[in-house]
């Protein structure tokens, strides 16, 4: 189990000064406090002058009563809204300037989770943003933002000793294909399993690729960043292009809300496997990772020249063997999250209790009936 120590290793703004050359190019703003506040309070609210959602067009003269509804501006007053982003002006212009230094497309995140989950939100369905607007909306609209403020060590043996620092971070926007993402698995300081990092999909040509990945990964993982991280155990997920190159993208603590992908935890050997196995099903479902059988991976045994520990690359090599959780990414978690007392499972509980009370007064009105 991870410790609240690397969970805060693994924060973006404490390892990317170190690891900056072999990194996306990104840019970091700290945020006060008032603003993680904002962040997490109920409900989504855009001023007039957002640019996160497109313009509606003005009302249509010939328009009839039954085409739109006209409402008037005291509807919707600014006194009823407790708090939107225009309270926080200098936010707002540092990302703006911060966007417009990485080229004018990024993609944001907190500490540690891009905000994924909040697509459906957008215009574009996408996480790439333009302007501060749109990244606002996402990291507002995201339970995955919202974990990272108020349950980050949920799973730590231990809590932070101080206040977190926590910082928005935007990554210069690449079209990058996602069968070139990997996981690797850490153990000691070695590196011992890569699994590719998107398991919703097959990607025939990996199985061909293996070998010669495998190589590169390894390469890069003992020239650039082994003995460099501090812990000892962690993941790291890097892309590598079809020219060689490989890129750091994040660093992850070992177990909590980290999916194992194509491994599991036991498998893998991490002290304390069972504590993360307790997460592991979680992980995966609330990260839309697909649920596959062994026989779906290519596993290939090379080893780093410091250690003789086995290592595992893990791609996917059969499509049928792949089960997409379609309800993890797209929507409010809400409307996907059936665990014990959530309010889908309390609605479903309501519902079957409702459906034995009918089912039994309708055998009671029977009974009557046939006394008759």
């Amino acid at each position: 189990m991870s410790t609240a120590h690397h969970v805060l290793n693994c924060s973006f703004a404490k390892w990317y000064p170190t690891f900056k050359s072999i990194s996306f190019r990104s840019q970091v703003v700290t945020l006060p406090k008032g603003f993680v506040d904002y962040l997490v309070q109920d409900g989504v609210y855009l001023p007039d002058s957002s640019s996160a959602l497109p313009k509606r067009s003005a009302p249509d003269s010939t328009a009839t009563e039954d085409d739109y509804r006209d409402w008037s501006d005291s509807d919707f007053s600014d006194s009823d809204d407790p708090q939107t982003a225009s309270h926080f002006p200098e936010v707002l212009a540092e990302v703006q300037q911060a966007i417009e230094v990485l080229g004018g497309t990024i993609i944001p995140k907190l500490n540690w989770s891009c905000p994924k989950d909040a697509t459906w939100v957008t215009a574009s369905n996408s996480i790439k943003c333009t302007n501060a607007d749109e990244v606002l909306l996402l990291l507002k609209s995201s339970d995955r933002v919202a974990h990272d403020i108020c349950n980050a060590f949920d799973s730590c043996e231990g809590q932070p000793q101080q206040d977190v620092p926590y910082t928005l971070v935007l990554k210069k926007y690449y079209d990058l294909k996602p069968e070139r993402e990997f996981r690797c698995f850490v153990q000691g300081h070695d590196l011992i399993g890569v699994s590719q990092r998107d398991v919703t999909q097959h990607f025939p040509a990996l199985a061909d690729e293996a070998s010669d990945l495998e190589e590169i990964i390894l390469e890069f993982f003992e020239e650039h960043v082994q003995h460099k991280f501090p812990d000892p155990d962690y993941t790291m997920d890097v892309y590598v292009a079809t020219n060689r190159t490989v890129r750091l993208m994040d660093f992850n603590p070992i177990g909590g809300s980290t999916a194992p992908l194509l491994f599991d935890w036991d498998e893998l050997g991490y002290g304390g496997s069972k504590a993360n196995a307790a997460h592991e099903q979680d992980a995966n479902a609330q990260n839309g990772h697909a649920q596959m059988s062994a026989s779906a991976t290519v596993i290939s045994g090379g080893a780093s020249a410091a250690s003789a520990m086995p290592l595992d690359f893990r791609v996917l090599t059969e499509a049928i063997a792949m089960r997409p959780n379609k309800g993890a990414y797209g929507v409010p978690f809400d409307l996907v999250d059936t665990s014990q007392g959530s309010a889908l499972s309390e609605m479903l509980e309501q519902l079957q209790e409702a459906d034995t009370a009918l089912t039994a007064m309708n055998i009671m009105n029977h009974s009557v009936e046939a006394r008759r």
